[in-house]
């Protein structure tokens, strides 16, 4: 078995694991251990590839980046400090999204490795569109309207918009109300359509090319 086979595994169970105790870990009203677990299943998921000397020097910035924004975020109540915290994020998210990617592109057999990745990277996208959607919140404060509760965990309420708004459910508890929002809102959208088309096709044409061979 490949080693990517393994650690993609470990990936799914620590997103599936965020999804399932995320409601008990804001229900004692903190959202430091929530934050963790995320930021525990970005380090997996930037180590999933094959290792060189470039790679380990750029995954080492990006994490020290992500340490020390963590740090700044949780010491200093500051919007600056809260922005810096979410673009380390974001950057562990896209440079995870693009392993995931990679390994779904250059798997050659239509195996459990490809499923995995491919719902790695579904998991990964929404937690990324999540925190784009919080820094715009950031940024420009009311760019969305929640109808419903909240105890301060904007993050985890922009966590379930964003699936929603892939899966196209639009429950309408939680709006955009500004053309930033809107203009997010759509591309969250427009990707739950593509991924599904995409990566379909591609786990098609890999089946359907070893079944040649």
């Amino acid at each position: 078995m490949k080693k990517e086979y393994y650690l993609n595994l470990i990936l799914l169970c620590l997103n599936l694991l965020l999804l399932a105790a995320q409601p008990i870990i804001l229900s004692v009203g903190n959202s430091f251990w929530a934050l963790g677990l995320l930021t525990l299943l970005l380090f997996v998921g930037v180590w999933l590839n094959k290792w060189n000397a470039k790679d380990v020097t750029f995954k080492l910035i990006i994490v020290f980046f992500n340490i020390i924004c963590s740090w700044f975020y949780f010491s200093y109540d500051t919007n600056f400090a809260k922005l810096c915290y979410i673009l380390s994020i974001i950057i562990l998210m896209v440079y995870s999204l693009v392993i995931q990617f990679n390994i779904v592109l250059n798997t050659k057999k239509a195996d459990a490795t490809i499923i995995f990745s491919s719902i790695n990277f579904y998991l990964l996208a929404g937690y990324t569109a999540a925190c784009v959607v919080w820094m715009a919140e950031t940024i420009s404060p009311s760019s969305f309207v929640i109808n419903h509760p909240v105890n301060s965990h904007q993050l985890f309420d922009f966590v379930y918009f964003s699936f929603v708004t892939m899966a196209t459910l639009g429950y309408g508890d939680i709006i955009p109300s500004n053309e930033l929002g809107k203009t997010i809102a759509v591309f969250i959208s427009l990707f739950g359509q593509l991924f599904v088309s995409v990566f379909l096709v591609i786990t098609l044409s890999k089946y359907i090319k070893n079944k040649d061979d």
